[in-house]
C-alpha cells in the first residue's frame, strides 16, 4: 500500500520531526538520502521506521517498518530542491560520557557550521560532541546533510555545558577555548595534553563569558592578513587538525 496523501497523519507527523521542539518532544529525527540511510543501515543504528517511494525498492528487504510514498509526498517532507525519495525516522538516544578527545559547542547557532565540525571531528578521530542547550539541535536536516552521516559514529550529548564542564573538570580533563587575550598562546608552538576537551563559541559572541571561566588552555590561530575573524567551521578545521600534530610531537 502506498501512502500519496500529504494530509496522512503519519507523514504529517514526521514532517514535524524537522522541528527542535517536536525532536524533544518525540525523543525522533528525520534524516534524508540514500547516504545517510546506508550510513545507518551499516553502522546498525536503529531505524524506526523507513519510508521510501517506489524507485527505491532495493531498501524493501531491511530489518525495519516500512511505507512506500508517492513523489508528492516525497517531496512535502523533503528539506532539498531534488529529493531522492529516502527517509528514515531515526530515535534519540542521549550518549553517556565517556574518555577521549571532545568538541564542545558553546551557543552554535548555524546548522551547516555544525554538521562540518562533526564530520571533521569525526575525521580526527574525536570522541564525541557536545551540544549546549542553547546551541542548534544535532537532529536538523542541514546539520545532518554536512555531517554526512559521522553523527553515527559519535558520540553525541546535549544538556546544560555548565554541568558538563562541570564533570569533565571533576574527571580532571583539560579544557581548551579560543579566546582573544593577550595571553593566549599560539596554536602552533601548543601542545596538548591527552585526552581533552575543546570549546567552540557562538558564530557572532564567540566563548561566553561563564563558559570561559572553565578554559584551562587558551590558544588562538594567529592572523597573518586584514580578516578579522575565521568561520567557525574553518577554524575548528585549523585547530582539530594542529592539535593532532602537536599532540604527536
Amino acid at each position: 500500500m502506498i501512502i500519496n496523501s500529504i494530509k496522512n497523519e503519519h507523514i504529517k507527523t514526521i514532517k514535524k520531526l524537522s522541528q527542535k521542539k517536536y525532536q524533544k518532544k518525540t525523543h525522533q529525527y528525520l534524516i534524508e538520502g540514500r547516504h545517510l540511510v546506508d550510513e545507518a543501515l551499516k553502522y546498525g543504528t536503529p531505524i524506526e521506521v523507513l519510508s521510501t517511494t517506489a524507485t527505491q525498492d532495493n531498501y524493501t528487504k531491511t530489518q525495519c517498518k516500512f511505507t512506500l510514498i508517492s513523489n508528492q509526498v516525497a517531496s512535502f517532507l523533503s528539506d532539498t530542491m531534488t529529493p531522492e525519495g529516502v527517509f528514515a525516522v531515526m530515535p534519540i538516544f542521549q550518549s553517556s560520557w565517556t574518555i577521549g578527545n571532545w568538541i564542545i559547542f558553546d551557543g552554535l547557532q548555524d546548522p551547516g557550521n555544525a554538521g562540518t565540525i562533526l564530520r571533521t571531528a569525526d575525521f580526527f578521530d574525536y570522541q564525541g560532541v557536545f551540544f549546549s542547550d542553547n546551541s542548534v539541535s544535532p537532529y536538523m536536516p542541514k546539520l545532518l546533510r554536512a555531517a554526512q552521516g559521522s553523527n553515527f559514529h559519535l558520540q553525541i550529548i546535549t544538556g546544560n555545558i555548565i554541568t558538563f564542564l562541570n564533570k569533565l573538570r571533576q574527571c580532571q580533563i583539560p579544557i581548551l577555548g579560543t579566546v582573544l587575550h593577550h595571553s593566549a598562546q599560539n596554536l602552533a608552538n601548543y601542545h596538548p595534553p591527552k585526552p581533552y576537551a575543546l570549546i567552540l563559541g557562538n558564530e557572532g559572541q564567540g566563548i561566553s563569558k561563564p563558559v570561559a571561566e572553565f578554559i584551562d588552555h587558551n590558544v588562538i590561530i594567529p592572523a597573518n592578513g586584514q580578516a578579522e575573524s575565521l568561520n567557525v567551521a574553518v577554524a575548528a578545521g585549523i585547530l582539530m587538525y594542529t592539535l593532532k600534530i602537536n599532540i604527536n610531537n
